[in-house]
């Protein structure tokens, strides 16, 4: 009895032995598995993660660059006004013993008077002429030219407040009386009005 039971012992023996060896077996390859997804499967998970988020800061940064732009395109430019004076000039020509201007100088005139009729200004008229005749005759000449595109300029619409006239006779020349065209030169009216310019110009955007 005890001779035919030794060999099925021993047969049970090398079965738990065997089933042992193939536990371990699998024990081991379960462990390389998850090494392996450990060093491979972690680190593409960690890269695309990263990826992501910086593709997200990216676009965040873009946006508020976006913003800022449409920000400084909507903030409005402001301006700042400016004055300063300026001398303006003209001259009316005369034909000689003449104080009657030609439709030439007159239109001279009413360009004039479109240019001051909205300031208070004072305006400058002074009349000349050449050194024919006496003092005394060119005094009145000269007064008379001077008169006249006074009333010239008031009927172009210029205050004849804001006028102020002198006669200056032959007293002072602009060119040579001993030619013909230095004397055509000297029966003038000379008006003169400072004017204050306002001007305008674009401050810069604000910094921030």
């Amino acid at each position: 009895m005890t001779a035919k039971r030794w060999p099925s012992l021993r047969m049970s023996k090398w079965s738990l032995l065997l089933s042992a060896c193939c536990m371990m077996w699998l024990a081991g390859c379960a462990q390389v598995k998850d090494w392996m997804v450990h060093q491979f499967d972690t680190p593409e998970t960690v890269y695309f993660s990263h990826a992501g988020e910086n593709w997200k800061n990216t676009q965040s940064a873009s946006e508020a660059n976006v913003s800022h732009t449409e920000e400084l395109r909507q903030e409005p430019v402001r301006k700042k006004k400016i004055k300063s004076k300026e001398i303006f000039r003209e001259t009316i020509y005369f034909s000689n013993d003449s104080y009657e201007p030609s439709l030439k100088e007159t239109e001279k005139i009413r360009v004039f008077a479109s240019r001051v009729i909205d300031g208070q200004h004072t305006i400058k008229i002074t009349g000349h002429t050449d050194s024919n005749h006496s003092h005394g005759y060119n005094q009145r000449l000269s007064a008379n030219r001077a008169e006249r595109v006074k009333q010239l300029l008031s009927n172009f619409g210029v205050s004849e407040s804001d006028m102020h006239l002198t006669a200056k006779s032959f007293d002072e020349p602009a060119a040579d009386n001993t030619t013909e065209d230095g004397r055509a030169m000297n029966r003038r009216v000379l008006l003169e009005v400072e004017l204050t310019i306002d001007t305008s110009y674009e401050n810069q955007q604000s910094q921030r």
